[in-house]
């Protein structure tokens, strides 16, 4: 680890080398890694793994490229059909920055050839959803070829798996505060929790999610007044 007595410490080169694996984050990964001593070309890893590699920024994924050899393996793991990196600038969207150096990849010619096209693995089976919503899912970005395992999985029998709810609303944002919230879209989302509550659905099997913390608060304040018990 490179904390230390509560502070953070410079991880020297012959501390990694003992290590089989290294677990980082790609900004911290430029800090902790000291430059390879002189003389020295080739690569400390085999192997490099980029979780959830179709959320980062082109210029994050650079830094564990960086520390690769033409002998080193690299994985880049993700799905260029979810999240994408999250960019507010103009500027930066402008010029490319919310691509990811994965769905960059995915696009290319080069991946479509017999030689590289077996690098590209995809995971069609979902464990995780109710078959209605991995079939929307899948229609909609995947070319109908995802699998849902168990396909039993089921939901309140009174709601349907999946409902699109519209709402008219602005974002709006505190002075200060780096993040926006929607009160007409808090509004319809406790319309809808107490729906689920009333039809017998206990609360701590009910999520709400947003991306904007903001919302977040605004939520936590809406449940606070009506009495539900969230966390």
């Amino acid at each position: 680890a490179n904390i230390e007595g509560g502070r953070y410490k410079r991880i020297r080169y012959h501390e990694l080398e003992a290590c089989t694996v290294v677990v980082t984050t790609l900004v911290s990964l430029g800090s902790l890694l000291p430059p390879r001593p002189r003389g020295n070309s080739q690569s400390l890893f085999t192997h490099i793994f980029m979780d959830e590699a179709a959320q980062v920024i082109e210029p994050e994924s650079c830094i564990a490229l960086c520390l690769a050899s033409d002998r080193t393996k690299i994985v880049l793991a993700g799905d260029v059909y979810q999240t994408k990196p999250l960019i507010l600038s103009k500027y930066g969207k402008q010029y490319g920055l919310d691509e990811s150096l994965l769905q960059r990849f995915e696009q290319l010619p080069a991946y479509e050839t017999d030689t590289l096209r077996r690098c590209k693995i995809e995971l069609r089976e979902n464990f995780r959803s109710q078959e209605t919503i991995v079939k929307f899912l899948s229609e909609l970005f995947y070319d109908d070829s995802l699998l849902c395992n168990p396909p039993s999985l089921t939901g309140p029998t009174n709601y349907p798996a999946l409902s699109f709810l519209h709402v008219s609303g602005d974002e709006q944002s505190l002075h200060g505060f780096p993040s926006f919230y929607n009160k007409e879209e808090a509004e319809l989302t406790m319309l809808a929790l107490r729906k689920f509550v009333a039809a017998g659905v206990h609360v701590e099997n009910i999520g709400v999610f947003s991306t904007y913390s903001g919302q977040v608060k605004l939520i936590h304040v809406a449940l606070k007044e009506a009495s539900i018990n969230g966390r």
